[in-house]
């Protein structure tokens, strides 16, 4: 998916929500553990229910709280007052908030950031006191 540009990934990513959050679930979690391994090694075993993926990324988001509140939340407040259309919100938090923030591989930054928005998280964290 390199090949395709910000907008296209995005389109990408919620229509796999849309059709199957579990697809996108499951790419999250095997970019996020892939990618500090040999690329050639093939993972494989039982695949994790969406509800076991979506605990992981819950967990994955607790350990990550203090840093997305701080940095992200302020961009996400002024990016969804002014930004109603999905798209535009992870486009703009991926660039400018979590590109900065966290250590993730360029191919999972925007589909985070898809997950984040696209089942409210961001809205739940940022929605809290500030830190």
């Amino acid at each position: 998916m390199s090949n395709l540009t910000k907008e296209q990934q995005i389109a990408t990513y919620l229509a796999d929500y849309s059709t199957d959050p579990n697809k996108l679930y499951q790419s999250w979690y095997l970019t996020l553990t892939q990618s500090n391994k040999d690329p050639e090694i093939i993972q494989f075993g039982k695949t994790a229910s969406l509800a076991e993926l979506k605990q992981r990324f819950h967990t994955w988001l607790e350990e990550k709280r203090h840093l997305l509140r701080q940095t992200v939340c302020p961009q996400y407040r002024l990016e969804k007052g002014r930004l109603r259309k999905s798209e535009l919100i992870i486009a703009a938090i991926a660039v400018d908030g979590l590109a900065i923030t966290l250590t993730l591989p360029t191919t999972n930054l925007i589909m985070t950031t898809t997950l984040l928005v696209v089942d409210g998280y961001l809205d739940r964290l940022c929605q809290e006191s500030s830190p």
